[in-house]
């Protein structure tokens, strides 16, 4: 009678969690996995566009004029404000170079000169991507910084929000194609 109840009580409690079949369970999976997609690549929104709306006032200034001190302080207080969210923010100017910086920001994709995010990154818009990282893959969000607003208001850098998206198991064997997300269940 105990074994009966056991197996019972086991059947029902995969199928609350799993699912009645193999497509719900799928269905619940993809639900999962949206939604934290989508609770990410929120807060990496929210994190550029702080950090865009802080280094528009320093970047319209001349570049030996520059305070680059707010830029670090608030990508601090950023990073350090969800300490569940390993994340890191990097301000760069029009040609890549990186400004100001927090968190263990890693290189986007190598550009000519081999130390500088791709132009494309750069000179495009906002823009949400996942990128390869010797970590593992990372999502990464980038928000120009404009002088102003439309399509006409000239480019002072940009800044890129970043968060390791998937964890390499161990770094010798890294795959540039293949990663997988962890799900609460």
């Amino acid at each position: 009678a105990c074994a009966v109840l056991v197996a019972a009580a086991g059947w029902l409690t995969e199928r609350v969690r799993l699912g009645a079949d193999n497509r719900a369970a799928y269905a619940r999976v993809e639900r999962e996995v949206r939604a934290e997609f989508d609770r990410m690549a929120s807060t990496l929104a929210r994190v550029a566009q702080a950090e865009a709306a802080t280094a528009e006032p320093v970047l319209r200034r001349a570049a030996e004029e520059r305070d680059l001190r707010p830029l670090f302080e608030r990508a601090a207080q950023l990073v350090n404000g969800d300490t569940a969210e390993p994340l890191s923010v990097t301000v760069y100017a029009t040609d890549g170079t990186p400004l100001a910086w927090a968190g263990r920001p890693s290189e986007l994709i190598a550009g000519p000169r081999g130390n500088v995010p791709s132009v494309d990154r750069i000179s495009g818009p906002a823009s949400l991507f996942v990128a390869p990282g010797p970590l593992g893959f990372r999502l990464v969000c980038i928000q120009p910084v404009s002088a102003g607003a439309g399509r006409a208001a000239p480019r002072l850098g940009v800044v890129a929000a970043e968060r390791l998206f998937s964890e390499q198991a161990s770094v010798g064997n890294a795959s540039s194609e293949r990663f997988s997300i962890e799900t609460d269940r």
